[in-house]
């Protein structure tokens, strides 16, 4: 007989690229040597078979890259390993939470440092930034000076988005 587990080095993840290494524990509780369990974990190559002594351990590792998929959708990555076959199988999980931190910044520009004249125009970039971790999407950006009322689709993460308007100085304004 035998038992198994399954760890991961990581408490949570937060970022895209990051570097999950995981340790397949099979533990021979039984009175006789163990040959050719199968250790299988698709998640993360894992295809092959162990030799344990009795009051032994046998260590399978291997490591998943955190795509950025896996920090958009939330909640947990879970990776299953399959010790064994048939009745004696055995099915060791782990799951790793994955840490969200939506984010980002704003900052608006003109294209004129002053104005002089009434008719004269000027045209605004509001630029959004994502400093979160995760893809946004559908952002609202509203200017009723400009007449801007859209709704970016997505930002991925570190990158930007501009939306441009124009406004005609007034008499008023000057």
């Amino acid at each position: 007989s035998y038992t198994t587990s399954k760890t991961a080095n990581k408490d949570k993840v937060t970022t895209a690229g990051e570097t999950i290494e995981y340790t397949i524990t099979v533990t021979n509780t039984g009175n006789t040597t163990l040959e050719d369990v199968p250790v299988v974990d698709e998640m993360i190559g894992v295809n092959t078979t162990v030799d344990v002594a009795v009051g032994e351990s046998a260590t399978v590792k291997g490591t998943y890259t955190v795509t950025q998929t896996d920090i958009d959708n939330g909640g947990v990555i879970r990776n299953v390993a399959i010790v064994g076959e048939g009745e004696d199988k055995q099915e060791p999980d782990v799951e790793t939470p994955v840490e969200q931190n939506p984010s980002y910044t704003t900052s608006k520009t003109a294209n004129k440092d002053k104005v002089t004249t009434a008719g004269e125009t000027i045209e605004y970039t509001i630029t959004v930034t994502n400093t979160g971790n995760t893809t946004l999407t559908n952002i609202p950006v509203v200017d009723e000076m400009l007449g801007i009322d859209t709704k970016i689709a997505s930002i991925p993460v570190g990158e930007s988005r501009t939306v441009k308007g124009t406004y005609t100085v007034t008499q008023t304004d000057i």
